[in-house]
């Protein structure tokens, strides 16, 4: 097993810090220095070669090595900040069992199958059509030969409005069916004429709608 992983170096210890920096790099023992000094993966990145001077690290090289390698560290980081998936749900999402059943005429008529995703500025929704049934399956020549898929992304810089709602069952659902209560969040986006709506329990709904929301604030000012 690797003594450090590449995908959150913020974590990283002292040790597994130095490992990564003396690895093609750097030539000198820095361990006891930078242990002295308390610098982890959480400090590094705050390095300058004025600190590492200061520290006494001698060699220019070494201290050229290491802010080199520190900065392909800070690149990385960026990476996976701009790739991670900050949320992701599925649906269709059914208030009652009973209305599942009438929505896919007790399953002879299946619906197809949604994945939310949201990752960076960019929001997701997958549809998948089992089967090959749906709009496209004429176009894709997969009536019974598997499924298609078709992908939506909302670019989060041009959404001009988010809003989200609570949809309460109604009195007969809740009554006979065991209904529950729902989320339904909108996007209005600048260049879209329809808005993307995304229904899901009210639990997902509250954490869907913070992290969307965030990242559309986010990235507003990046957008001017």
């Amino acid at each position: 097993m690797s003594e450090y992983d590449l995908k959150d170096p913020s974590k990283w210890s002292t040790k597994q810090l130095c490992a990564y920096l003396k690895k093609d790099g750097v030539s000198g023992d820095i361990t006891a220095t930078f242990a002295e000094q308390n610098i982890d993966g959480s400090i590094a990145y705050t390095l300058t070669e004025a600190h590492l001077q200061e520290m006494g690290v001698k060699s220019i090289g070494d201290r050229q090595q290491i802010l080199r390698k520190i900065e392909v560290l800070k690149k990385s980081a960026k990476l996976s900040e701009r790739t991670a998936v900050l949320w992701q749900g599925q649906g269709p999402f059914h208030t009652t069992f009973v209305g599942k059943l009438m929505k896919t005429c007790c399953y002879c008529c299946p619906e197809p199958q949604i994945k939310y995703k949201l990752v960076g500025n960019t929001y997701s929704e997958t549809t998948i059509w089992k089967g090959g049934i749906g709009p496209n399956m004429l176009r894709d020549c997969q009536c019974c030969c598997g499924d298609t898929e078709d992908v939506d992304n909302v670019d989060l810089t041009q959404v001009q409005d988010i809003d989200s709602t609570t949809v309460p069952a109604n009195c007969c659902e809740k009554c006979f069916c065991c209904g529950v209560d729902y989320t339904v969040i909108t996007i209005n986006t600048k260049n879209d004429k329809e808005d993307k709506t995304i229904e899901i329990s009210k639990s997902a709904g509250k954490e869907a709608y913070l992290k969307i929301n965030n990242q559309v604030e986010n990235g507003q000012p990046m957008a001017r």
